[in-house]
């Protein structure tokens, strides 16, 4: 085989000027020991053709150094064709195709004209082809293939097989891509649309999938938002090809999509999902799932923040282990939670946070965006542990029920030094082990038009202090519950 020959076999792949400079590199490190015909072939020989034929190897074996590649591969999916502007005044084209085999997947970087086989339709999903490019790494980090004048790309008739390797969402560590899951979704925010600089509306939105192994926050953008509602909470979803970034909103690593990122409805996925006691529970926790009684729904406060008019909720939980911890919520969740729930309702909570109250310093949780709650079929039956009225010590929380022996006569109003305006009213009550007083504060206040001397009242996680008049009560605020009997 004489030297134009050799170029003949290599020449969709490189150019001639380039090919005979390395020729003469070769054959001033061969000296004597070999010609022109000997140069060529070992030429070709780094370039992965042997013999006039390029060898193919699998994607699993693509590195930034392979240089040039042959692989027979399947077509996952395929992105749409970009202009760009060149330093020259001309206009690039580009488009990308992810692809795989049966040890993993790749990028594909069409240029100029092969990236008009995607826009003409030459190129589309399922397809299988035969690639020749050359690899190099790509903006993300990651190895891929791109195709320009001297790569080539055919339609062959061999079947391709493509089976994704899923890694277990506990296995995630910051900086790894291609990451393909499988799981649930336990939880997806609403979706939230903000403005691009371009000027065009964006839509972002966060789901949760857990595999059972662990949970893990997935970022979806744009017209993938909307894949959540069409999929359905509780049902199956395949993530291919994301990307782990550290979430500085969550503290974890989260899963970021790229552009050649495939999500997709699944059936073949089983997860036994694991629902935690309260009394197991540790604060900084994410993505835990309760299986709880809804004890108790106190006063919506509502307020002015640096961001405009807000509002907030507590609740009580409680679980089958005779457990019980706090509930805090804000704004659109307090209006969702209030229309569909009830005291008393057994409820499943899918991915809550566990955090620290900055007032008691115990655990509560926190009903976030991305939290899904459902009431259950399986009744959680829980009773709320009351104290005898005379075993209550100052500072302390206690949920106490006694009889009403007496009711103040008004509200009474006044302002703190913070300039906002507060009501309280006062009911004393007695259980046989004695009777204390019980102040209701600001919308309890109104509670007194209701209740009579004689019936029987609940306080629930009423706070006690030592009055203005230096005896012990029961403060019922925006975090106690009060109920009669």
């Amino acid at each position: 085989m004489n030297v134009n020959e050799a170029y003949e076999q290599v020449s969709n792949i490189i150019d001639r000027e380039d090919f005979d400079k390395r020729i003469q590199e070769k054959m001033e490190t061969l000296g004597d020991l070999g010609n022109e015909e000997t140069a060529a072939m070992l030429v070709m020989s780094d370039l992965g053709v042997d013999d006039g034929n390029m060898e193919l190897i699998e994607l699993k074996d693509v590195s930034q150094s392979s240089g040039n590649v042959m692989v027979r591969v399947k077509v996952l999916k395929v992105s749409d064709k970009k202009e760009f502007n060149r330093n020259d005044g001309t206009i690039g084209r580009v488009a990308n195709v992810l692809v795989g085999d049966t040890s993993g997947q790749c990028k594909v970087t069409l240029w100029d004209e092969k990236a008009e086989l995607v826009d003409n339709g030459t190129i589309s999903d399922a397809m299988n082809l035969e690639i020749i490019g050359y690899t190099k790494e790509g903006r993300d980090g990651n190895v891929e293939i791109n195709v320009g004048d001297r790569g080539s790309i055919k339609e062959i008739d061999e079947n391709v097989s493509f089976v994704p390797s899923i890694t277990s969402i506990s296995d995630i560590k910051e900086g790894m891509s291609n990451i393909n899951i499988k799981g649930i979704i336990s939880g997806a925010s609403k979706t939230r649309t903000f403005n691009r600089k371009d000027g065009t509306e964006g839509k972002v939105r966060n789901v949760t999938v857990n595999d059972g192994s662990d949970a893990i926050r997935l970022t979806l953008w744009d017209e993938q938002t909307d894949l959540v509602d069409s999929i359905g909470i509780g049902n199956g979803i395949s993530v291919i090809g994301a990307t782990a970034k550290f979430d500085n909103y969550t503290n974890k690593v989260g899963l970021q999509m790229k552009r050649d990122t495939q999500v997709s409805p699944i059936n073949d996925v089983e997860v036994e999902e694991e629902f935690s006691p309260i009394s197991e529970l540790s604060i900084g926790e994410d993505g835990v799932n309760l299986h709880v009684n809804l004890v108790a729904m106190n006063d919506i406060k509502e307020f002015n923040g640096k961001r405009g008019p807000g509002k907030l909720m507590t609740v009580s939980f409680g679980d089958a282990q005779h457990n019980k911890i706090s509930g805090i919520m804000w704004n659109d969740d307090v209006d969702t939670f209030v229309d569909k729930f009830k005291e008393g309702d057994s409820l499943e909570l899918r991915n809550v946070k566990v955090q620290e109250n900055k007032y008691s310093n115990e655990k509560e949780i926190l009903i976030k965006g991305d939290t899904n709650i459902k009431k259950s079929d399986t009744q959680i039956k829980y009773e709320e542990p009351l104290t005898n009225i005379d075993d209550i010590m100052p500072d302390g929380s206690y949920s106490i029920a006694g009889e009403v022996i007496e009711v103040s006569d008004d509200v009474h109003e006044f302002e703190k030094s913070n300039g906002q305006t507060s009501r309280v009213s006062n009911i004393n009550i007695m259980d046989g082990t004695g009777s204390i007083k019980v102040s209701l504060w600001d919308k309890k206040a109104d509670m007194i038009d209701h209740i009579e001397i004689g019936d029987r009242v609940c306080v629930i996680d009423g706070y006690s202090t030592i009055g203005y008049d230096d005896e012990l009560e029961i403060r019922a605020s925006v975090r106690s519950s009060v109920k009669k009997e």
